[in-house]
Order: structure tokens, then C-alpha cells, then sequence
């Protein structure tokens, strides 16, 4: 309690908030006064939050590794098994084994999450995804699991191999996309050197 106490006075003292812990003052890209819940609290900015979040697009590149950042749904293609928990016989499931409160929960959660990122940043970047992804992992662990267990048929474990396969794929490409000051972005020409790796017979 006295520690917190005099981190408030220190906080107040120097920037003349007992909430400000020197966020808004550190050097970066981004301008931090921009950063703000209430300022930015538009219905609009929310919408375009969770589309750039879930269901942005980048076009195939024409250079290798061909593709770019883009939203959840497009990098990790397995997790459109999630969708599963609008079958009936998952909702079934679901309710049998006392989890449709927990399920109701995390899927609010990776709304709510994502919605104060849009609120409260003064735009989204590809990191934030970090913010859901384990939430997202956790939901479509669950689905495929109460899916496979009640699914009648063959075609949806064929989708779930097709969406693990793809999104491992992807995932290997995007390792290699140059961004954010990574390894492939300090050395460009390991791009080219894994790329005549791959399509050695060129």
C-alpha cells in the first residue's frame, strides 16, 4: 500500500497524474497522446477495428514469399473451424458438459478485446492479433474437439486437415515476410537464397 502510494505521488509529481506512468511522453512512432479510451470511443472505429482485425485482405505479391499480413481469418484459416459451435449438436454438447456460460465468455472477450484495441489505439497494427490469438486457439480447440465428436460424416475432419495444412503453410510464408525491423527486412538477401532454395530447379 505505501509503495502504491508513493508511485502515485512520484506519477503526480513528475507528470501531474497519479495515472501516468510516462506512456504518453516515451519516443516513438506512433504520437501517445492519441492514445486514449474515451477520445476515440466512435461506433465506427470499433466496426473497422474488428473487419481489419478478422477479415482484412492483402493481395498476392507478386515477389516471394508472396503474401502479406492480413486479418486472422485469412493467416489462420483453421480457426473458421470455430464456426462449428453454431452446428446444433455442438450446441447440444456444449450445454451437457456446463460450458455455454465459459464458451459465451471468451467469445465476448475476443470482441470486447478487440474493440478496445480499436477504442483506445489511434489505428490497428498486425501485432494487436496477438492480443486474441490465444483466445481464438483456446474456442477452436474446443469446437473441433465437440465437432469431431459428434460430426456423422468425413468432410469435416477433411476441412479441419485442409485448414491446419493451409494455415501451417501460411504461417511458414509470413515467418518471411519482411516487417517490422525482423530478419528478413535486415537481410533482404536471405529472402533470395530461401527462395532459390525452394524453387531450386528455376
Amino acid at each position: 500500500m505505501v509503495t502504491a502510494i508513493l508511485l502515485m505521488w512520484y506519477n503526480y509529481a513528475r507528470f501531474g497524474s497519479i495515472w501516468e506512468f510516462g506512456q504518453h511522453y516515451q519516443l516513438t512512432v506512433a504520437d501517445q497522446r492519441l492514445y486514449s479510451l474515451f477520445a476515440g470511443f466512435r461506433l465506427d472505429k470499433i466496426i473497422n477495428g474488428l473487419v481489419y482485425q478478422f477479415a482484412s485482405w492483402s493481395p498476392i505479391q507478386g515477389k516471394f514469399p508472396y503474401i502479406s499480413y492480413e486479418g486472422i481469418l485469412f493467416a489462420f484459416p483453421v480457426f473458421w473451424c470455430i464456426a462449428a459451435f453454431l452446428q446444433d449438436s455442438v450446441k447440444k454438447k456444449i450445454k451437457e458438459n456446463h460450458l455455454t456460460a465459459i464458451i459465451n465468455i471468451l467469445i465476448a472477450l475476443i470482441i470486447g478485446i478487440t474493440a478496445f484495441d480499436s477504442v483506445y489505439t489511434p489505428y490497428m497494427v498486425t501485432r494487436y492479433q496477438l492480443d486474441v490469438n490465444f483466445l481464438l486457439g483456446i474456442a477452436c480447440f474446443v469446437a473441433v474437439g465437440f465437432r469431431c465428436e459428434t460430426a456423422k460424416n468425413k468432410g469435416w475432419n477433411c476441412f479441419i486437415w485442409i485448414t491446419a495444412i493451409m494455415t501451417l503453410l501460411i504461417l511458414l510464408l509470413l515467418i518471411l515476410v519482411p516487417y517490422d525491423g525482423n530478419f528478413t527486412e535486415q537481410n533482404p538477401q536471405i529472402l533470395t537464397q530461401i527462395e532459390k532454395m525452394i524453387f531450386w530447379w528455376r
